[in-house]
């Protein structure tokens, strides 16, 4: 079906290869066809240019998938760091066209919103990259994302309501937040569970990462609760 995410199962994925390696994903049973659209554990778009079902030539790991994918820059390779059993989306080309093009088109259309008519930049940073790990009982728990362009100033930049019980170190060990568009004045991203800040990640003055403020405790969400990472410039 049309405008569907795919995210069964779990990726292998090659730094500046185009082969990415599905593992229980059944992209053929879920219809995915060459044009869709792949986020990566890096976070990145992909134009999938190729699918190879198992039984096909060629060299593969058995009880596997296989695409060929191509970045929004018409490079084809995987730009990200080599990953085994990585997490992954599929988005579902609504066009049915192979041109990657349209996801150009799409990253610019976010990156445009972020200035008004006259040409004045209203956001504050972007293509933001981010990435929390929590635990859910003995599961981890991860939560990951790419937000494209640049987020206007109060703009979220997720929110995720709870089914369970999960919990994330006051230190959020293991999160990452790295800005592609950096900010032009000091900018904070606020962690907020159920809309109180708990912790946050400032960023400098043209600076691509930010600087960690812990919880002071560990943040827990109970099934009902939601997080939101929330995006404001200094004054």
């Amino acid at each position: 079906m049309q405008g569907e995410w795919v995210r069964f199962g779990a990726v292998n994925v090659i730094q500046g290869s185009p082969l990415v390696i599905g593992h229980t994903t059944s992209w053929h049973y879920s219809g995915v066809i060459i044009g869709d659209f792949f986020i990566g554990p890096d976070c990145k778009i992909y134009e999938i240019t190729g699918m190879y079902k198992t039984g096909q030539a060629g060299p593969k790991p058995i009880g596997s998938e296989r695409i060929t994918i191509r970045s929004l820059a018409g490079a084809d390779e995987y730009e990200g760091n080599t990953e085994t059993g990585g997490n992954y989306s599929i988005v579902r080309n609504w066009s049915n066209t192979t041109n990657s093009l349209i996801a150009a088109k799409i990253a610019e259309l976010f990156k445009a919103s972020a200035f008004d008519a006259g040409g004045a930049k209203t956001g504050v940073l972007g293509d933001v990259s981010f990435g929390m790990k929590g635990q859910a009982g003995e599961l981890e728990y991860d939560i990951s994302g790419f937000y494209a362009g640049h987020v206007p100033n109060g703009g979220t930049l997720l929110r995720v309501p709870f089914m369970r019980e999960v919990t994330f170190s006051s230190s959020l060990g293991g999160a990452t937040f790295e800005a592609g568009l950096t900010p032009e004045k000091n900018a904070t991203l606020y962690i907020r569970k159920n809309s109180v800040p708990v912790a946050s990640f400032q960023f400098a003055p043209g600076a691509a990462s930010g600087t960690i403020t812990a919880a002071a405790a560990d943040v827990v969400c109970q099934a009902g609760d939601i997080l939101e990472i929330v995006c404001q410039e200094d004054v």
